[in-house]
């Protein structure tokens, strides 16, 4: 039986077997100086009965808001997905992801920001892991909906791999992954988003970089998110989206990589303040 894939929600996803979540991709200063509140969500789904039976559904969220030189976002991410066998049903993928955002604008291009990320997932045996920090960055070009930005932090990061297991897992480095692991790192990010043929493409990329100070070759994560968009009517607009995440230091067994590459419908909607009464 050829596997059947059913996709719901306000976009349609094609996603790899193995996907993670898209870290990347979040708002960001320049993107439009107006005060607003936005909201734009996505809900996807795949089914799988054949060979092997798969069951997947995730869902994203971001809610921003901005007011003058401020501005602040939520963007959480959910993936569970299962697959059957001879004993049952297995969870593959049970993961979470929230990341929390202040924007503040300073004199000319420059920003300042801070960040904190919430992250848990079954398959790389993360029971949870928190990131906080702060930094500054800079508008490098902005011109007509279109922008590119850099920016540099310093973070904190609290992990525990194994959680609740008997026994805890072993890092690839060969150390045990059990109990708090306290980790201090840095980060780069380089945003750009562009509108292309008189408002007929909308293109965004996302690249952050986040190394240890310890051990920047070994222990780091890498995220990308790319997207190209083209509107098909107000709020709604037809999108191919790639998530690219990498990471250094892994549980021993699990996955470097993951890729997730979306294509089908997004919708975002935008409140304005309401002008004064005259």
């Amino acid at each position: 039986m050829r596997p059947l894939c059913v996709v719901v929600g306000l976009m349609l996803a094609g996603r790899a077997a193995h996907a993670q979540s898209p870290r990347a991709g979040g708002p960001a200063p320049g993107d439009d100086p107006s005060s607003r509140v936005a909201v734009e969500g996505a809900l996807s789904g795949n089914i799988a009965r054949g060979f092997v039976d798969r069951e997947l559904i995730s869902a994203r969220g971001i809610l921003q808001a901005w007011s003058g030189p401020l501005g602040f976002y939520v963007q959480p991410y959910w993936l569970y997905g299962r697959v059957g066998t001879p004993m049952g049903k297995l969870t593959t993928d049970n993961e979470v992801y929230v990341r929390t955002g202040v924007f503040r604008a300073l004199t000319g291009p420059l920003f300042a920001y801070g960040v904190t990320v919430y992250d848990r997932s079954v398959r790389r045996q993360i029971e949870h892991r928190n990131l906080a920090g702060a930094g500054l960055g800079v508008t490098l070009w902005q011109c007509k909906g279109s922008s590119l930005l850099s920016s540099v932090g310093v973070l904190h990061e609290v992990a525990d791999y194994g959680g609740k297991l008997d026994k805890a897992p072993l890092l690839e480095d060969g150390r045990e992954g059990g109990g708090l692991r306290n980790t201090a790192r840095w980060s780069i990010r380089i945003y750009g988003r562009y509108k292309l043929a008189d408002g007929k493409l909308n293109l965004l990329h996302d690249l952050i970089v986040i190394p240890s100070f310890r051990d920047p070759s070994d222990d780091y994560r890498v995220l990308f998110y790319g997207a190209i968009d083209a509107p098909i009517a107000k709020g709604f607009s037809a999108r191919i989206s790639a998530d690219a995440t990498r990471e250094g230091l892994i549980v021993a067994g699990t996955k470097h990589d993951d890729l997730a590459i979306t294509f089908g419908v997004a919708y975002k909607n935008e409140w304005p303040p309401k002008p004064p009464p005259k």
